[in-house]
């Protein structure tokens, strides 16, 4: 009886899967398909609460893209972050055992949960994603361990093509953007106007909170803030306006003449605007040499929220090579008009 009443439920478990490679081949979002794996995990598991997760490239902690089955305080603590380690192989286990910090195990063991199961995602690109089921009470984990193999590869090939997908059209319209900016910073326009230029590109381009593009004066070695975009205010600090070289982070970058790129940017001493940073939510600062002709015309700094992905980064620092050839261009020629 046993046989019979798992094969169907194993046929209807494939069936589902065909279903999901089909739809991730005919450009089905990730998070729907995301979404109906959790689905089908929960039902072969039996367990009321699911989390999602997809692995995007250059990301250290997973994106939630839902759950199911906690308490909606719960659920938007576990939505901003949810530090998951994704396994190698599927991991059945007691909630002590699952591979989230402390502090989650805790949130989740104030929910009553007790157990889980984790069915990792994996694509020939690596972790593409996670489904973990979780139930509550003692009663063991129903876990057909082949059927949920057969998820973590199918399903996780079918996410990790989509991702690859959708990080090449992202690509191609990144650099389609550049180009745009490239040309627009290649026709003769004001310092001025070339600065504010720079400055709204870097930030649409790293997803910033805030931008500041400073000129630099060779002859008293000294940075001077021209433009700073940032949300509105008010605001109860202030940055400074100027540094010299070798002080603080852009003075540094300045000095060296190379970038700087801080993960966690209040890690680093070099940071000097760190009440400045964390009133605006800052968690994350790159800094940019701006050279022209050898010579350092100025430096743009990029503050941002959480970490940008390395494909981010590139496209800054290309940025700018050419913001840099552009900034030198505009004040050569208002020492012409001059």
């Amino acid at each position: 009886m046993k046989s019979s009443r798992r094969t169907p439920l194993r046929r209807r478990s494939h069936v589902v899967l065909d279903e999901l490679a089909h739809a991730a081949n005919a450009g089905c979002p990730t998070e729907e398909l995301l979404a109906r794996g959790l689905s089908l995990v929960l039902a072969v598991t039996r367990l009321p609460v699911g989390i999602a997760c997809l692995c995007p490239a250059g990301k250290e902690t997973p994106t939630v893209v839902e759950t199911r089955g906690l308490r909606p305080a719960t659920a938007r603590v576990v939505e901003r972050a949810f530090p998951l380690a994704v396994p190698d192989d599927l991991l059945v286990a007691a909630l002590p055992r699952l591979p989230v910090p402390p502090a989650t195990r805790d949130l989740l063991g104030a929910e009553g949960i007790s157990r889980g199961v984790v069915v990792p995602l994996l694509s020939a690109r690596g972790p593409s994603g996670a489904l973990v089921g979780l139930g509550r009470g003692r009663a063991a984990v129903r876990a057909p361990r082949t059927l949920l193999r057969s998820i973590t590869l199918e399903l996780g090939s079918a996410v990790g093509s989509t991702l690859f997908r959708q990080g090449l059209q992202a690509a191609n319209s990144d650099l389609l953007r550049l180009l745009t900016l490239v040309k627009i910073l290649g026709e003769p326009r004001s310092l001025e106007d070339t600065l504010t230029t720079v400055a709204a590109a870097a930030r649409s381009f790293a997803a910033a909170v805030a931008v500041d593009v400073w000129l630099a004066n060779t002859t008293t070695r000294q940075l001077y803030r021209i433009v700073l975009l940032e949300p509105p205010g008010p605001w109860r600090i202030d940055r400074a306006r100027s540094f010299a070289y070798g002080q603080s982070l852009v003075g540094w970058v300045a000095e060296t003449a190379k970038p700087a790129f801080l993960r966690v940017a209040f890690d680093d001493p070099r940071f000097r605007d760190q009440d400045w940073a964390r009133e605006r939510g800052i968690a994350s600062f790159y800094a940019f040499p701006l050279r022209f002709m050898d010579r350092l015309v100025g430096v743009l700094s990029v503050g941002t929220a959480a970490p940008v992905s390395s494909a981010q980064l590139s496209l800054v620092e290309a940025y700018s090579d050419h913001a840099a050839l552009a900034i030198g261009q505009a004040e050569l020629r208002r020492r012409l008009e001059t």
